[in-house]
């Protein structure tokens, strides 16, 4: 017990010195007021500095946004560009595969012209119900489509032929769907349904 209490008065002997010291009892609190002080500040500055961080990130996002949107319009322009430079024929047939205004009539008689070129009879034509917006001043065009049913009946070949010229039609047409089946009586034709869609811009 002697021999600690010597030890622990040995250290207090060393340290006493600095205790005592003048320098370490005058800044010892402005030290450690200025660490507390430090310490507040840091959090209060935190929510701030968060903020700060968030607000860089949405201008750095923003300013991406902005880099794409110039690419795009870029491409715009580029894209005008060579329309413009095309030759009147190839406007023309442009025109023909997605023409501008909706011409049901137009799809009808391409359907029918298949059909009856390759000795099919139609049974049915149906196109889809559709809303038809009327076009406003510089708004941007956008691609349109109309629904279309269409049975025909003949001898398989000329089924497959009016399929193949409608893949091939000036007019743009996108087949869904084919289904085959038999007449009644009997005649050996098939009766082929196409659904399908045509575009327009509107």
């Amino acid at each position: 017990m002697i021999r600690g209490s010597a030890r622990y008065s040995k250290y207090f002997t060393f340290i006493q010195p600095f205790i005592k010291s003048r320098f370490i009892r005058t800044y010892t609190p402005v030290v450690l007021t200025l660490w507390i002080i430090i310490i507040f500040i840091l959090f209060a500055l935190k929510p701030t500095l968060e903020t700060i961080f968030v607000l860089q990130k949405k201008q750095s996002d923003a300013g991406q946004i902005l880099k794409n949107l110039d690419q795009k319009i870029a491409d715009l322009n580029l894209a005008k560009q060579n329309y413009d430079n095309l030759g009147e024929s190839i406007k023309s047939k442009i025109q023909q595969t997605i023409p501008d205004s909706v011409t049901v009539r137009t799809i009808a008689a391409s359907l029918e012209d298949a059909a009856r070129t390759n000795d099919a009879s139609i049974s049915a034509l149906q196109f889809q119900s559709f809303i038809l917006e009327p076009k406003r001043d510089n708004s941007l065009e956008n691609l349109a489509e109309i629904e279309f049913t269409f049975n025909i009946e003949g001898a398989y070949p000329n089924l497959l032929s009016t399929l193949r010229q409608l893949k091939s039609t000036n007019r743009l047409i996108n087949i869904s769907s084919v289904s085959f089946h038999s007449t009644e009586g009997e005649s050996r034709n098939l009766v082929m349904s196409i659904s399908g869609k045509a575009y327009f811009v509107k």
